[in-house]
């Protein structure tokens, strides 16, 4: 046997009998519920010799949208999983990742899947987790100072080494708040029919960019002159570069520095 083949055609290979609960064990197994760069997303991980393995999966996830009750949005939304080498630009990993990173992707078909499942590992606290902030991310909620406050608490939370062995620990995101805020209206509309991202850029629009609260840009921890700034248009403009404002939105309120000088916190503007 070739153990070092990577190419596969799909027609020639056995077929694997997947199933839901065949999956959710690979998952709880290689799988996880991920927030990488404050993007839901589902990676599984695999040798490159069993690509063809990741390839009967992304089969199997794509098929979930075979289903007559099927609207037009959820069907626009049909799981599109791409596989990667896990080492980016570089060819030497011999790890693949299959990921599904398209927020409407899993809202509609990743998300109910497992959910429906019942999980056997402890995996199913990240799942909990992932969960709410799937729905925060899509229905909107992330656009609000409290809820990207609780996105981001969820993202330290699962991401950073939840299992591992030192005495450290993340504290815990409090559920409790984060369901009576999803509880309220959503921000954005999903039945649109368009895309994540327009829906977002027309949310930002009809509600005026970042009204209800400003930017706070801090430089060495010190608050720069104009702060609170209404934007982040006007944010970029105070550091000289208009083109940041798209930086600012994602770094904002992660705690992350922007060219190891500048940090970017929401606070809410009182009318």
């Amino acid at each position: 046997m070739n153990t070092k083949r990577t190419e596969f055609n799909l027609s020639l290979l056995p077929k694997r009998n997947l199933t839901p609960y065949w999956l959710l064990g690979f998952v709880e197994g290689d799988g996880s519920f991920c927030l990488p760069n404050l993007i839901p997303s589902l990676v599984i991980k695999q040798h490159s010799k069993n690509k063809h393995v990741l390839l009967q999966i992304s089969k199997f996830l794509s098929d979930l949208t075979i289903n007559s009750n099927l609207n037009t949005v959820e069907a626009l939304n049909k799981p599109t999983p791409g596989i990667y080498n896990s080492s980016g630009k570089s060819k030497s990993s011999n790890v693949l990742s299959l990921q599904i990173s398209n927020t409407l992707q899993i809202f509609y078909h990743i998300m109910p899947f497992f959910k429906a499942l019942e999980f056997k590992s402890r995996k199913k606290l990240d799942f909990k987790y992932w969960e709410a902030a799937v729905n925060l991310k899509a229905l909107g909620y992330t656009t609000l100072p409290l809820g990207r406050k609780y996105f981001i608490a969820i993202s330290e939370y699962i991401n950073n080494k939840r299992y591992s062995t030192s005495l450290t620990k993340n504290k815990a995101p409090d559920m409790e708040n984060i369901e009576n805020l999803l509880k309220t209206p959503p921000i954005f509309d999903l039945t649109s029919g368009l895309s994540f991202k327009d829906i977002t850029n027309l949310a930002r629009s009809n509600k005026g960019g970042t009204k209800g609260f400003g930017v706070n840009v801090y430089e060495k921890g010190i608050l720069l002159e104009g702060s609170p700034f209404s934007s982040y248009t006007k944010a970029a403009l105070a550091l000289g570069n208009v083109n940041i404002s798209s930086v600012i939105s994602k770094n904002i309120d992660t705690g992350k520095l922007y060219k190891q000088r500048f940090k970017f916190e929401s606070v809410s503007i009182k009318k």
